[in-house]
């Protein structure tokens, strides 16, 4: 071994050792908390700069007829509330019932694969007696 050059850890106390690694941690929970410090205010700050650029955009127009009114106007007017109402309410009820077919149709899948690796593992495996969509059997229903 060449002069002057030392193995990990040979050489080192265990004491060095610990008052070291405390340091290193010191140090990154300082960075630690200077960084949590900088992202909230980032975020706070961003959150004030949306609110403030809110309250200029409500009093450049306080008092004042606009395109913006007239719109809102022609909207209450012609009842588009209801209709987006309804619109939305049966395109979610739609999306639901697509939903619900594909997630049956996946647990079909995914059971067949999945009972025949039990069986390979233990033949003598008992079922839960599950339909193969994942419901109670109704024989089980009240």
């Amino acid at each position: 071994m060449a002069k002057g050059r030392r193995r990990r850890g040979e050489g080192v106390s265990e004491r060095e050792r610990i008052a070291a690694e405390l340091e290193w941690a010191k140090y990154g929970k300082k960075w630690d908390i200077i960084g949590g410090i900088f992202n909230g205010l980032i975020r706070w700050g961003g959150i004030v700069a949306c609110c403030y650029c809110l309250y200029l955009m409500i009093d450049a127009l306080a008092g004042k007829t606009t395109a913006a009114d007239i719109v809102l106007k022609a909207i209450t007017d012609l009842k588009l509330d209801e209709r987006i109402l309804y619109l939305l309410t049966g395109g979610t009820t739609l999306w639901a019932i697509r939903e619900r077919k594909l997630r049956k149709k996946t647990i079909k899948h995914i059971t067949a694969q999945k009972k025949e690796l039990e069986e390979h593992i233990d033949p003598n495996r008992t079922s839960s007696n599950l339909t193969e969509t994942g419901d109670t059997h109704p024989e089980d229903e009240p």
